[in-house]
């Protein structure tokens, strides 16, 4: 559904906005989920938390405008590194769970959305002090 809401809204807008803001809203509905009392609220707050999907294909029309050449890599070096990632993450949840509950794995899930969130916020800065110079 958010991607196609991205899609009908015009190339560029809030671009700055959608690579930051998900991730942080994605990780503020973890927490909630996980805080949450009720097995409805959470599942509906956990449901909210893919608001952090958003940020990659905003971030591919946002390296594809400024870098076009660079696209093709991005992708590759992004599908090798998730796929990696992946495989440890689910390791380090699986002993989270074992050695702390699973509203501790759950909880440590919203540390990667914030993550990308700081690196878009690092990224934006570099190109911004890339735009200045001469």
């Amino acid at each position: 559904m958010g991607r196609v809401a991205l899609a009908l809204l015009p190339e560029g807008f809030w671009e700055r906005r959608l690579l930051i803001l998900p991730g942080l809203a994605g990780a503020g509905f973890i927490w909630a989920a996980v805080s949450c009392s009720s097995y409805v609220p959470a599942a509906i707050l956990y449901v909210c938390s893919s608001a952090h999907a958003l940020e990659y294909p905003v971030l591919l029309g946002f390296i594809s405008r400024r870098a076009p050449e660079l696209l093709g890599r991005t992708l590759a070096i992004s599908g090798v590194v998730y796929l990696a990632m992946a495989s440890g993450l689910d390791y380090a949840v699986g002993r989270l769970v074992d050695a702390f509950s699973m509203t501790a794995a759950m909880a440590a899930l919203s540390l990667g959305y914030v993550l990308f969130s700081l690196l878009a916020v690092a990224m934006l800065v570099y190109d911004r002090n890339l735009r200045k110079s001469p």
